[in-house]
């Protein structure tokens, strides 16, 4: 299942240094004089020869990138550590869609401290400007938790308490089907699941996100996992950004319980190219 993992994050990050683009009529004409194409970086009035004329461009409505961090000490103590990931996203008024896979591997002296693949998408159908329908999928292969694949996938609604340019905050939920593969064997069964998302741009060149993700079996409401990320991203020229990210994964049956704990927190930094 890991080479899966990581075939599939090889295949998203080359798809996504491509990208989609459709096109629509950007220049405004006011009684015979355009007036200006902001996506074109175009401002200057001039005249032109009749009132219906119009240019189509084509934006890149997808934007991707790639982002890693690695860590190392010897001395006392000989440690490695790497992240790695990439998102492809899409943010339009009628269809909104998000890729994303990242991992994460650390060993101390010959012993292994973390070994984790994820990949998710989500595909969101707007309704009116509040409301969206959505769909998910992930996989996920932990092999310190003893997962070997966990993937989920399943419909939902959602809200958006505020949409605009530099600030979102919404809630989604809806039922999910996990298929997994632990050190207990094979199982599918039925959950239920409540995400939250918020993302803040805060100046030209900072911003916040958080995530919270909680999912409920069906079979058996004590067992539940609820996984927190949270971040700041610093631009640093117009493609480099530093990122420093926060998160927290509780699973309240952990496979390996006597060696592993239910909280399984992690701090990383790297740096962002953006495509």
């Amino acid at each position: 299942m890991k080479k899966i993992l990581t075939g599939t994050v090889l295949v998203f990050l080359l798809t996504a240094t491509g990208g989609f683009a459709e096109t629509s009529p950007v220049i405004a004409v006011d009684e015979g004089h355009l007036i200006s194409c902001p996506k074109c970086g175009f401002s200057e009035t001039g005249k032109v020869t009749t009132a219906s004329a119009v240019t189509n461009h084509v934006p890149h409505d997808w934007k991707s990138s790639v982002y890693g961090g690695f860590a190392a000490s010897s001395g006392n103590t000989v440690e490695r550590s790497y992240n790695y990931g990439g998102e492809y996203s899409r943010d339009g008024k009628v269809y909104r869609g998000k890729l994303k896979a990242d991992g994460r591997y650390s060993k101390t002296e010959e012993q292994l401290t973390a070994s984790k693949d994820e990949a998710s998408g989500e595909m969101r159908r707007m309704l009116n400007e509040r409301w969206f329908a959505y769909g998910v999928l992930s996989a996920l292969h932990d092999e310190l938790k003893v997962i070997s694949y966990r993937v989920k996938t399943g419909p939902g609604i959602g809200y958006y308490f505020v949409d605009t340019k530099d600030l979102t905050a919404d809630i989604s939920s809806g039922p999910l089907y996990v298929q997994e593969k632990t050190s207990g064997g094979a199982s599918g069964y039925l959950a239920w699941r409540v995400a939250q998302d918020a993302s803040w741009q805060i100046t030209d060149t900072f911003r916040w996100w958080a995530s919270t993700e909680a999912v409920v079996s069906t079979m058996d409401y004590a067992a539940y996992t609820i996984a927190f990320k949270t971040g700041i991203e610093a631009k640093i020229n117009r493609s480099l950004s530093l990122i420093i990210a926060f998160q927290d994964d509780y699973d309240s049956m952990p496979e390996a319980k006597d060696q592993i704990k239910n909280n399984d927190m992690e701090l990383k930094t790297g740096i962002r190219y953006t495509l």
